[in-house]
């Protein structure tokens, strides 16, 4: 008896199209050796199975599905590597060495006229094997080749944002699970904060928005059969405002979006939840994020903060989810932000938690985010981003360079793994935009130098070569760079048409036009980009390349009094429902009425725009819209020159707390803190980089008790322009206001090319900065 099995042949034909040979193999991800032979050869489109392993054999026929063909056929052979000396001999004479590198996932596959086969140590190697043979025949390859593959990362990982808004269905999440797996990932995550809907606790789950315990286990047994693992995760410290702002909860709070550690309700609550998310989950770790804790501090346990200190407040209730995981057989991960603020903390946990070291910018070098770990020896997995948050799409120029600069250099480092995040901060978005990303993803997890990658994507994603949606997209991408739709973020859809009643609006339109070339251009190249497999992604991204237009368009109709509203009403309706469909096709109902309510909120203020267009004040100057605000405060002596603060951040004065909000002022930048706080002293904060010192004249329009500070130190503003006196670098801009007209503008001259991210700006910057929140 042979040691040796050949389980079964694969049949195949001729197919009848030419295929005419790509620079590049049309496989994602890359193969780690490749050699084109010369020969033309024909592949399998058809499936006849004999062999002994009858169970693995129905596994890998369910995951061969083409289209069914007559005609000649060809055969290629599948084997489980073993001890018969012959066929061991074949094997070795195509892999040389790389036969020891294949390991369990790996595989050889070898097509020529005089042999035709895949080998693997496993079956998912072989399955592997079967999803590259699969994309050579959809790409109707026809030259002789040998392929030697294995993977650069044992855990190759996507999560998926499902706690901000869009919420996949199960029929959603296993079309992923099939896409996810033909690109070899092998675990699938998602981000969970209350859309789980555990035995113990099923009342915080939205009723029209959740995944249930039998859902995930059907989830779990699903993936299995594509050899994939769902790793489980529960928000277990920060980002907890959801459930803490039910009656039934408010009680476990620390604050209104931490949970209490030292609470005896919470711990019990973490401990039921957290026990049956582990065992609904089928990978071997859970994931307790417990990732940016602001005001970890400032809670009701600040007195115990204080006298022991947050690392090991932090670590302590580490150690107590720590506990739960692995008493339910599970190892635990957590988010390595804290740890990296805190780095004792990394030497109070134990050795083998799993951290995820995250950052989704385009930096020189990831460092900082790597060597904590790497130096302590530490087990962790690079986290890159495809982020939705706060923008109308994805920047995928962005996600381009941090993927492949982050995982390239985890790779150097020893990370266990890559574990690439899908963050919708917003709740608008759909899945089906984020694909480039997470194709690209799969592709450097498993090869980290892999290149010509848009070459590859448009034929293994869309089944074309023409490049019309590649294309369209890097067009969609030039957006960023437009002082209108910088960055590509969300602004620009939460402008008001018209302005409150009573009141004025700014309306700057500069860059209009480039903007709407731009929109144009994306929209010509997506129309041509026909693809064969997967049209909802090229719907997705054409949602949005029309949504800016209707945006830019409505922008030039507001100070236009012969440009009719009438199309543009028809249109948002049109577009709204489009956006309905392609929303439902992913994801449960939850959520849907508030995305669709700016919708409407377009067509209502766009019905009033033509008696109200005398309001919007059209301008070229750029105003300042985006702040931090901190308000209701009392006079304090001194503040002034130490406020720097960030997002979040939570000042205590006499036993009161104040915390710093993120404000943008969706009226072209008419700052009215009298709608936001009540008579008192309100403060608002920005950062202006500029790349020299210089004094820049600049507009501030603001009541008598109005104070100005520019780096700590008052500036005077007895008439405009004021005098601001800026360093090289980031400065700090300031403003104190008090008394009863609480409202101001502020810019710069308007021959400074200014840009923001929010409440960073820059001037006349020679690189731009594009910043992922």
């Amino acid at each position: 008896m042979t040691a040796y099995r050949n389980l079964f042949l694969l049949m195949g034909m001729f197919l009848p199209m030419v295929f005419t040979h790509a620079a590049v193999l049309p496989v994602i991800p890359y193969p780690q050796f490749v050699k084109e032979g010369k020969d033309n050869v024909s592949m399998p489109v058809k499936l006849l199975l004999t062999g002994k392993d009858s169970a693995m054999q129905a596994r890998l026929l369910r995951h061969w599905q083409l289209p069914a063909a007559s005609g000649p056929q060809e055969a290629i052979s599948l084997y489980i590597i073993s001890g018969n000396a012959t066929i061991n001999a074949l094997v070795r004479r195509y892999a040389q060495n790389n036969i020891e590198k294949i390991g369990k996932e790996g595989y050889i596959l070898v097509i020529n006229h005089q042999h035709r086969f895949i080998a693997a140590n496993d079956e998912v190697g072989l399955f592997y094997g079967l999803q590259t043979l699969r994309q050579l025949t959809g790409a109707h390859w026809k030259t002789a080749v040998t392929i030697i593959d294995w993977p650069d990362f044992p855990a190759r990982v996507v999560f998926d944002d499902i706690s901000r808004g869009p919420i996949s269905t199960v029929d959603y999440i296993k079309k992923q699970i099939q896409r996810l797996a033909e690109l070899k990932v092998n675990y699938l995550s998602f981000y969970i904060e209350h859309v789980v809907q555990p035995l113990s606790h099923p009342d915080f789950a939205p009723a029209d928005g959740k995944l249930t315990i039998r859902q995930i286990r059907e989830l779990s047994d699903y993936a299995a059969d594509y050899h994939m693992q769902l790793v489980g995760n529960f928000q277990s410290f920060g980002h907890f405002e959801k459930i803490l702002a039910l009656p039934q909860y408010r009680h476990m709070g620390e604050s209104a979006t931490l949970i209490s550690p030292l609470d005896d309700s919470a711990r019990i609550f973490l401990k039921d939840v957290i026990g049956e998310l582990c065992d609904a989950f089928s990978a071997p770790w859970f994931n307790v994020n417990c990732d940016e804790t602001f005001g970890i501090d400032k809670g009701r346990s600040a007195k115990y903060v204080d006298s022991v200190g947050i690392p090991k407040f932090y670590a302590g209730f580490l150690q107590l989810l720590y506990d739960v995981v692995k008493q339910h057989g599970k190892k635990m991960m957590m988010w390595g932000d804290m740890a990296l603020k805190h780095t004792e903390i990394l030497d109070l946990l134990p050795r083998d938690i799993m951290y995820l070291s995250w950052e989704y910018g385009d930096q020189a070098n990831f460092d900082q985010w790597i060597k904590p770990f790497a130096r302590r020896g530490l087990q962790y997995m690079v986290c890159p981003g495809i982020v939705n948050s706060y923008r109308m799409f994805p920047d995928m120029i962005m996600a381009k360079k941090n993927i492949g600069g982050f995982i390239k250099q985890g790779r150097e480092s020893g990370a266990a793994g890559v574990f690439t995040t899908v963050w919708d901060d917003g709740g608008t978005y759909l899945f089906d935009a984020d694909w480039y990303g997470v194709y690209l993803a799969a592709d450097k997890s498993w090869n980290t130098g892999a290149d010509g990658f848009d070459l590859r994507f448009e034929n293994v994603a869309y089944g074309t070569y023409n490049g019309n949606y590649v294309n369209a997209l890097f067009t969609l991408m030039q957006l960023r760079e437009q002082p209108v739709t910088y960055n590509l973020n969300d602004q620009l859809w939460k402008q008001q048409i018209v302005p409150d009643s009573g009141k004025q609006m700014i309306l700057n339109n500069n860059s209009i036009a480039e903007a709407l070339h731009i929109v144009r251009i994306a929209t010509s190249l997506s129309h041509r980009a026909v693809p064969a497999l997967h049209p909802e992604d090229l719907a997705a991204m054409q949602l949005v390349i029309h949504q800016y237009e209707l945006m830019l368009r409505t922008r030039q109709v507001m100070v236009d009094p012969d440009m009719s509203t009438d199309s543009l009403v028809a249109a948002y309706k049109a577009t709204a429902e489009t956006f309905r469909k392609l929303w439902l096709n992913e994801n449960q109902p939850y959520w849907l009425d508030t995305v669709l309510h700016s919708w409407s909120q377009k067509v209502k203020e766009l019905q009033e725009l033509p008696a109200r267009r005398k309001d919007i004040i059209p301008t070229t100057s750029f105003y300042f819209t985006n702040w931090l605000l901190c308000g209701n405060l009392p006079s304090i002596d001194g503040m002034d020159k130490a406020l720097q603060p960030s997002p979040g951040d939570v000042y205590i004065y006499d036993g009161n707390k104040y915390r710093w909000q993120k404000f943008a002022a969706t009226n072209g930048g008419i700052i009215d803190l009298e709608e936001k706080y009540l008579p008192s002293v309100v403060y608002a904060y920005c950062q202006l980089q500029t790349d020299s010192a210089r004094v820049v004249d600049a507009w501030l329009t603001a009541g008598d008790s109005t104070v100005l500070y520019c780096n700590g130190h008052e500036v005077k503003t007895v008439q405009n322009p004021v005098q601001l006196p800026l360093h090289t670098g980031i400065n700090h801009i300031l403003i104190r206001s008090t008394g009863n007209r609480r409202r101001f503008t502020f810019r710069l001259r308007d021959d400074l090319v200014i840009t923001n991210h929010k409440h960073k700006y820059q001037i006349n910057s020679k690189t731009n900065r594009y910043e992922v929140d």
